[in-house]
């Protein structure tokens, strides 16, 4: 059991080595995407619009949050660019 537990470990380990969190300055702008989109989301649900289509666009934001909030989980330096790319299609489609 021993041995079981300091494998589980050394592989958490070893793979929370492999993430490529954001920069400072990548976060930043991460976290006035999603303030755009949140405000922006509000906006929509104040004129009463369709709660399905406020739901649809309020997922890009809601998908930004959770990662932000799990840097292991970006696995790849790509996943920093889709995370924005994300925030650009949620506030196009806000419009």
């Amino acid at each position: 059991m021993r041995k079981l537990t300091l494998f589980t470990l050394l592989a958490i380990t070893a793979n929370a080595a492999d993430t490529f969190p954001p920069s400072a300055e990548q976060k930043r702008q991460i976290e006035d995407k999603m303030s755009a989109l949140a405000a922006r989301v509000r906006a929509l649900s104040a004129k009463h619009a369709d709660a399905a289509l406020v739901a649809d666009v309020d997922v890009y934001r809601k998908a930004a949050e959770w990662i932000l909030r799990y840097p292991e989980e970006f696995y790849t330096k790509a996943y920093t660019g889709n995370t924005i790319a994300a925030l650009d299609k949620g506030l196009a489609r806000a419009t």
